[in-house]
């Protein structure tokens, strides 16, 4: 099926992805550290280089940067994937074996995505892009896609608030009821 808004093929091809779009699609944060690190992996799409945000806290630096398929591999296909071959491993070789292999792979994985977490982006940027490309001729209507569609999320800030709430309704809730016990039994000796 034809998309009647898709730019013609021709004219996408004439328009090479420039610096301003990918400083667009990468949002006002940290943007001269990512068109650097752009610009000297130019020609290789899997540059290694260090991301402290990406060991840090890699689950919530990829869903900053809207690395949804990074972060879907980083939380649930990677760690069962390993856990998986692991126990394949030690159910042959035994349990200590396997939980060391595990151990190893979990630590392999620790650092992949701080080493490769820009080459990661950078593919996401350059498809992201690419789209804006072929669905608009205009280069202000790619800007304005890039705008929308690019930059840093806040969905991240979930990941922090949720579990502060629930450590303060646990903490809280208790507190709360025993109060309310302590009050009616106060209430039953005096009255």
């Amino acid at each position: 099926m034809n998309d009647i808004y898709a730019a013609p093929s021709a004219e996408v091809a004439n328009q090479p992805a420039t610096d301003d779009l990918l400083a667009v699609a990468i949002g006002p944060k940290n943007t001269d550290y990512y068109l650097r690190y752009l610009e000297k992996s130019e020609g290789s799409p899997w540059q290694a280089s260090w991301n402290w945000p990406a060991f840090l806290v890699t689950s919530l630096w990829l869903l900053y940067r809207k690395v949804w398929l990074g972060w879907l591999m980083y939380v649930f296909l990677l760690p069962m994937g390993l856990l998986a071959v692991t126990a394949a491993i030690g159910a042959g070789l035994g349990e200590t074996i396997g939980t060391a292999i595990y151990l190893l792979g979990f630590a392999a994985l620790m650092f992949a995505f701080p080493v490769w977490g820009n080459a990661l982006y950078k593919r996401k940027l350059t498809a992201l892009v690419e789209k804006a490309q072929r669905l608009h001729t205009d280069r202000e209507a790619q800007r304005t896609y890039l705008a929308r569609h690019g930059g840093t999320s806040w969905v991240w800030v979930l990941l922090l608030i949720i579990p502060v709430i629930g450590v303060l309704a646990a903490v809280a809730v208790p507190a709360y009821n025993d109060y309310i016990e302590a009050a009616r039994q106060a209430a039953e000796r005096s009255g």
